[in-house]
């Protein structure tokens, strides 16, 4: 298909003349689910979104076991556990009580107890 230039202006004449509810072009929003946006989000320093990605990962892994939403909790809560939004919150206890007994936290420093 050949275009030419009076084909292309034609086109961007059309393309204006066009009521303003007519020219918006859709933009396909990026699939992102609920976890991928709290992750772009707390990547970006948001601490509200990394306590709530905690929360999420760790409700995952008790609902089925998934290790590496485990792992990816406690990654993300070693982050950000100063703020205060992880300080007013109970997750600290949650992983203490919960999962200190698993391998991947055997040593984590909230597991050592009395040190």
């Amino acid at each position: 298909m050949v275009v030419t230039v009076a084909t292309a202006f034609a086109a961007v004449i059309a393309f204006t003349l066009l009521p303003t509810e007519e020219r918006t072009i859709p933009i396909a929003a990026p699939n992102m689910s609920g976890l991928d946006m709290l992750r772009s989000s707390a990547s970006l320093g948001d601490p509200w979104a990394s306590r709530h990605l905690v929360d999420r990962l760790l409700d995952r892994y008790d609902l089925n076991g998934d290790e590496d939403a485990l792992v990816e909790a406690v990654v993300w809560f070693d982050r950000d556990w100063d703020t205060v939004e992880f300080l007013n919150s109970p997750l600290a206890a949650r992983l203490m009580e919960r999962q200190c007994a698993h391998p991947a936290l055997r040593w984590h420093r909230l597991c050592i107890v009395g040190e």
